[in-house]
């Protein structure tokens, strides 16, 4: 007997929670509809104002930390990458310096020895001209952002290496005689520095020397957009 009237009250209950789910999705549905009539009730253009503002307020709050920040004022930064593909086997590396206000100040590309580099020595090469560029340009203060996580790890965790490159790249960001910090950067938000790399490896591309853009060549503009600019 007990069993029924387990079986009859747990019917009950599921027949209540079935119920209160219908209805509150009922009370959403109503309240969207109740939305939507006041809204379409307005003269088309405030119509089409407010359903712009709401999409856009939406939008605004979305957290999304794949996209390029500007740095602070007084303070300029320089997105860099390095590029290496096997078939055609081919190097190079490239960066962009901006400044708070997102414009473009300079940028630089470099094609390397594929020979002698692997995808983490490419990025090294990317950070180490890239800090005695913007140094040779009198930066005083700058943020170089890479997007290899392991290689900023490895230059910023303090260990001891002999690897070469690091060990100079660590020299020019504690130099004294300006301000120079390494961050990491998600590669969707790197992708300025990305295409001035892909252009060092053109194959018409001059081998070995810096090339200086002092404004964005043609194959970075979309980036730029992208960044917001």
């Amino acid at each position: 007997m007990s069993g029924r009237n387990d079986k009859r009250e747990g019917e009950e209950e599921g027949w209540e929670s079935t119920f209160l789910k219908v209805a509150c999705a009922a009370a959403a549905a109503a309240t969207v509809a109740g939305g939507l009539y006041a809204l379409f009730k307005q003269p088309e253009p405030e119509a089409a104002q407010a359903l712009t503002g709401t999409v856009t307020a939406q939008i605004a709050q979305r957290p999304n930390k794949e996209v390029w920040t500007k740095p602070r004022r007084g303070w300029l930064k320089l997105n860099v990458d390095g590029s290496l593909l096997p078939d055609p086997l081919s190097a190079g590396c490239g960066g962009v310096l901006r400044d708070s206000s997102g414009k473009w100040i300079s940028g630089f590309a470099v094609k390397l020895e594929p020979r002698r580099h692997y995808p983490d020595e490419t990025e090294k090469e990317a950070i180490f001209r890239g800090l005695r560029w913007a140094r040779g340009r009198r930066v005083k203060k700058v943020v170089v952002e890479s997007d290899n996580r392991g290689i900023v790890n490895l230059v910023k965790n303090g260990s001891r290496t002999i690897n070469p490159l690091i060990c100079q790249i660590r020299d020019l960001l504690s130099s004294g005689d300006w301000k120079a910090k390494l961050s990491w950067i998600p590669g969707n938000a790197n992708g300025v520095a990305d295409k001035l790399a892909d252009i060092a490896r053109e194959p018409d591309y001059p081998p070995f020397q810096l090339r200086e853009f002092d404004s964005p060549p043609d194959g970075v503009r979309y980036a730029l957009m992208a960044d917001g600019q």
